[in-house]
């Protein structure tokens, strides 16, 4: 069954990454999208001419009761515009506040039953009997579960749903099955490729406006396709901007302590275009408490097109790997908070 081509669509994500990334699945295929990206600062105005609208809440490591709040601020700020569908977007990891975020939107949205599916195949990301498997690896046995910050889940998602909202209201679908979507409860969908998406997504499809949408990039890219989909031949979609290549240097900063961002960093540099220099700058001036994080600004005028930086937290520093040029001063490094 096809999703009306017209329905608004709000995406509400944890941290900025997440709410671009899946933003982007709808604004590559012409659909009118905005992000806001500091909800407290925001006009929520400025989003009304928007087919979606993603909201970063930025509350992937605050305390549960503190992501709770967070949720219900980004809630009131939209509250006087309509939304036909509501997208829970959380890390395909687990990450963050998964279970009390999903809770506080199904009460806050009207929506009694929630679908949560954080596969995302095209990224590795797969759900196997509700535990999340990472290039077929459990959860619990990949780098992912040591996150510092927050650490995911270790338990097969049913059982930590279970102990939030009861076991009475949590079920569970698997591929072939018949999806019954109840009154009130949650569902926690496995998927290991995209037809299984696909699958999943058919079968919600009806319902899609009852039924709060909780997963990772890999289900907003089902519900864009699905959007996009529903235009038909009659509906135009708006004209996607290119933008122009530019001569200035271009300065990537990699926070992402992944094993998978490493591995990208270092194909990135060893590209023509970019410096294969590797000195190593060490920040010690400032050390970080436990649980805590900090935004760096970083100013320096580089002579190179293209270089990349990787900020890798240890237990008393910041250690920054350049991956460009040798620098005859250190960058000017201050930081914002």
């Amino acid at each position: 069954m096809p999703i009306d081509a017209a329905a608004r669509v709000l995406i509400i994500a944890d941290d900025l990454t997440g709410a671009l990334d899946t933003a982007g699945a709808f604004a590559s295929r012409g659909i009118a999208t905005k992000v806001i990206a500091e909800p407290k600062t925001s006009d929520a105005a400025s989003v009304r001419d928007a087919q979606v609208v993603a909201v970063n809440t930025a509350s992937r490591h605050l305390p549960a009761a503190d992501a709770a709040v967070h949720m219900l601020q980004c809630a009131r700020l939209l509250s006087t515009q309509h939304f036909d569908i509501v997208f829970k977007k959380i890390d395909s990891t687990l990450r963050g506040n998964v279970v009390v975020e999903t809770e506080t939107l199904m009460k806050t949205c009207g929506r009694p039953t929630a679908l949560v599916a954080p596969a995302f195949p095209a990224q590795g990301r797969t759900v196997i009997d509700g535990m999340v498997h990472v290039e077929g690896v459990p959860l619990p046995d990949t780098g992912f579960a040591k996150d510092a910050l927050s650490p995911p889940p270790l338990q097969p998602l049913g059982d930590v749903f279970a102990d939030v909202v009861g076991q009475d209201r949590v079920m569970s679908w698997r591929p072939g099955q018949a999806l019954t979507l109840a009154k009130s409860g949650v569902i926690i969908a496995d998927a290991e490729n995209d037809p299984d998406m696909s699958e999943l997504f058919g079968k919600v499809a009806e319902r899609v406006t009852q039924t709060l949408l909780v997963g990772s990039a890999g289900l907003g890219e089902m519900l864009a396709a699905r959007l996009e989909g529903g235009a038909g031949q009659n509906k135009s979609r708006g004209q996607i901007t290119r933008l122009e290549p530019v001569s200035d240097p271009i300065v990537f900063v990699v926070g992402s302590r992944a094993a998978a961002a490493s591995r990208s960093n270092s194909c990135a540099v060893s590209r023509k275009r970019f410096s294969s220099k590797r000195p190593t700058v060490r920040l010690e001036k400032w050390r970080i408490p436990p649980g805590q994080t900090r935004s760096f600004c970083w100013r320096s005028k580089i002579p190179t097109p293209i270089v990349s930086m990787q900020m890798v937290p240890t237990p008393k520093r910041w250690r920054t790997a350049w991956h460009g040029p040798a620098l005859k001063s250190q960058p000017s490094i201050a930081p914002r908070w």
